[in-house]
């Protein structure tokens, strides 16, 4: 709420009466009411933590009262609870006296602050399963219900509205964030989710997170996916998504993944969410053709539909690219062609290798940065497009009346896809099979000889329906 209200009052207009001291006050007045509406209270464990603890341990030893802790502790001890964060068997909140004596001290009114502190702290440990979670979360539940301060407020309220304490809050939270307008491009943006950021290491925002990457998937298949900017917003939640970040939090990379693909397993994206899409999972998690690691713990099914879009995408680019480049007007009978076995999921795999001047051209025409590599030792123009059909059987098909070239990727000589830079060499030496696309004035001639050398080795059927009661 304090964030909210200091973003409003930061946008306002004001008006040319205003002097720079009426502004001055103003400004101390809005530090003031943040203060009091409760922002400013996540405080980050400092660097001299070890130092604190054990000092709060001396206090606690001699007087095992809160109340006759030094100042500085006292202001601290909430934060104390649950450090370090990842080792939860080294944490004061585990010591049962400890627990008794937060439970006292929280009764009252006048530690309002210490309980705004102390739930941000366990907002941020958030240890579901562990026993110290029922303990905090219903200290913080009971207190908050008892306290009337402002200082509380947005913590109370958010406490009420999405039982932020019990191991329900993060979903109840995600739904609310899910269906609230599309205004808002923050969580923090909305009164009633502005305390939901107490820190990028946070576990409740990796709970948020999570239990609103599970409810993606039905958003999509309801009609969501023809509104990507609305969705892309929502995303935002996802802690290594806000401000701009590059990147997904590494324990997230595989719901984030799975949310945004799964659904499309068995049934086409709408055009616009698959344009939205691609770039935005190739920005934010990068692209599994050149980075198979990262998304080697996410599904194969999603996996799948990201790489069939890369195929489109790759095919798609590499005729555009010849559109402008190559000179033979046998390019687009063997676009159609080559299409035909992409509408079947008969290509899994799809990369490009462009002669200098092909890719200068290919730099400029879109609107994200192409994936391709060089050729090298061939024309300016020229461009190969390599492409895997079935489990083994590898395709060059060369540009400029090039000749179609094939291999069996179980042999050395078979070139690998996705290699930064290829010699033209390579990609014409030591094929196992070739065809050239000739004559001209009888396409189909090449097109048989291409489909039956295709289904020979992967029994998969061309799309001209040639090769019909043919067993080969």
């Amino acid at each position: 709420m304090a964030s909210a209200l200091k973003r409003r009052l930061g946008s306002y207009k004001f008006e040319a009466k205003f002097t720079t001291a009426n502004l001055n006050q103003l400004k101390r007045a809005c530090a003031r009411a943040e203060t009091r509406l409760g922002g400013g209270e996540v405080e980050i464990v400092p660097e001299d933590a070890d130092t604190l603890i054990r000092k709060f341990k001396s206090e606690w030893a001699e007087n095992r009262d809160l109340n006759r802790l030094s100042r500085r502790i006292r202001r601290w001890f909430p934060h104390l609870l649950f450090y370090p964060l990842d080792t939860p068997d080294q944490w004061l909140a585990s010591n049962s006296a400890i627990q008794v004596a937060v439970g006292e001290y929280l009764e009252d009114p006048r530690h309002t602050r210490a309980l705004v502190s102390l739930c941000y702290a366990f907002l941020r440990a958030f240890p579901i399963g562990s026993p110290v979670f029922k303990v905090f979360s219903g200290f913080c539940k009971t207190s908050l219900e008892r306290n009337t301060k402002v200082r509380s407020l947005a913590m109370r309220e958010a406490s009420t509205r999405f039982r932020l304490f019990s191991e329900d809050g993060p979903t109840n939270a995600a739904k609310f964030w899910l269906e609230s307008p599309s205004d808002f491009t923050s969580p923090t943006d909305m009164p009633e989710l502005s305390i939901m950021s107490p820190g990028s290491d946070s576990q409740f925002a990796h709970h948020l997170a999570n239990a609103f990457l599970r409810s993606v998937p039905d958003y999509l298949n309801e009609g969501g996916s023809e509104s990507p900017d609305r969705l892309e917003k929502k995303l935002s939640l996802v802690p290594g998504l806000a401000d701009n970040a590059s990147s997904v939090a590494p324990d997230l990379r595989k719901p984030f993944a799975e949310a945004l693909l799964d659904p499309f397993h068995k049934i086409p994206p709408p055009e616009v969410y698959k344009r939205w899409a691609r770039p935005f999972l190739l920005r934010h998690l990068s692209d599994p053709r050149r980075r198979p690691e990262i998304w080697s713990e996410i599904s194969e099914s999603a996996r799948a539909v990201m790489l069939r879009w890369l195929v489109e995408e790759t095919l798609d680019q590499f005729f555009h690219v010849l559109d402008k480049t190559a000179v033979d007007r046998m390019w687009q009978t063997r676009r159609k062609f080559w299409e035909g076995y992409l509408k079947q999921g008969a290509i899994s795999q799809a990369w490009v290798a462009l002669g200098s001047d092909a890719a200068r051209f290919a730099k400029r025409s879109f609107d994200e940065q192409p994936a391709f590599g060089r050729l090298e030792g061939a024309e300016s123009s020229q461009s190969v497009l390599l492409m895997e059909l079935g489990p083994y059987l590898v395709v060059a098909e060369w540009s400029h009346n090039g000749a179609c070239q094939f291999w069996d990727r179980r042999n050395e000589s078979a070139p690998l896809l996705f290699r930064r830079a290829y010699k033209a060499s390579t990609l014409r030496s030591d094929r196992q099979w070739r065809v050239v696309h000739i004559p001209a004035d009888n396409p189909k001639s090449w097109q048989r000889r291409i489909e039956k050398e295709i289904f020979r080795k992967t029994k998969i059927r061309g799309p001209s329906g040639s090769l019909a009661g043919w067993r080969g």
